[in-house]
C-alpha cells in the first residue's frame, strides 16, 4: 500500500467517524467551552457603543479557534494512524 492510498484511507475513515466522534457524552460536556456564556459576560462589561464590534470579534475568534483545533486534531490523528500503518507494515515485512 503506497502513501497516497494510506492517506486516502485515513481521510475516508476520519470522515466516516467524524459524526460519531462529534457526539458529546456527559463527561465530554464537562470539558466544553461555553462560548455563548463567556460572550455574554464580556459584552455585559463593554460599553453599548462597542458591543457590536466586540461581539463580531468574539464570533470570529470562536470560528478561528474551531478551525484551528479541527485542523490540528485531524493532522495529529492522521499522523498517528500513518505511524501505526507503518509500524504494522514494517513488522510484517520482516
Amino acid at each position: 500500500m503506497n502513501y497516497n492510498n494510506i492517506n486516502n484511507l485515513i481521510d475516508e475513515w476520519l470522515d466516516f467517524r467524524e459524526e460519531y466522534l462529534s457526539i458529546l457524552n456527559t463527561d465530554d460536556k464537562k470539558h466544553s467551552i461555553f462560548f455563548d456564556e463567556h460572550t455574554e459576560k464580556i459584552l455585559n462589561n463593554v460599553p453599548k457603543i462597542n458591543q457590536k464590534f466586540v461581539k463580531q470579534q468574539l464570533f470570529e475568534l470562536d470560528n478561528e479557534f474551531v478551525d484551528y483545533t479541527s485542523y490540528w486534531n485531524r493532522k495529529y490523528y492522521k499522523n498517528g494512524f500513518k505511524d501505526a500503518f507503518n509500524l504494522i507494515n514494517f513488522t510484517f515485512q520482516k
